[in-house]
């Protein structure tokens, strides 16, 4: 994995964040219809209450979006919201319009795991419900 630093990682995070500051979220095109998604690489406030930035998810999602040709959301400015808790958001919206308009055909939303956690990755299918018990899309998801 050619480029594949911390201090790259750091760079090109960075960078992004500073270039799309302005932005509720960013979209950024992709080849393969599937779509990463980043709502907690700011701050942000749910019910009320203020929730730190999750470390890494953004570095992750940028990293894994170009090396693979996805489609990729990122949240980039806190509104004092939660894009993912949210009943309505302009993310969640910008969601629905890439998924009818580019045929999405795969959602992945990335999110960094506390240190409390045994695991380092959880692929959160909900013991298959969230892929409607369809193992056939879950293995050709690569």
């Amino acid at each position: 994995m050619k480029n594949l630093s911390f201090k790259n990682l750091h760079f090109n995070r960075r960078g992004f964040m500073t270039q799309n500051s302005d932005k509720d979220h960013v979209v950024i095109n992709g080849i393969r219809p599937i779509l990463l998604s980043a709502p907690h690489g700011v701050s942000q406030v749910r019910l009320g209450k203020y929730k730190a930035k999750e470390i890494g998810s953004i570095t992750t999602a940028l990293y894994l979006a170009k090396h693979n040709d996805t489609y990729l959301i990122a949240k980039t400015q806190n509104n004092n919201d939660d894009a993912n808790w949210d009943e309505n958001s302009k993310y969640k919206n910008t969601i629905i319009d890439l998924i009818n308009n580019k045929k999405i055909k795969y959602l992945i939303d990335i999110h960094g795991l506390s240190s409390k956690r045994k695991e380092d990755i959880n692929l959160g299918i909900h013991l298959g419900k969230n892929i409607e018990n369809n193992v056939d899309a879950f293995n050709n998801l690569q």
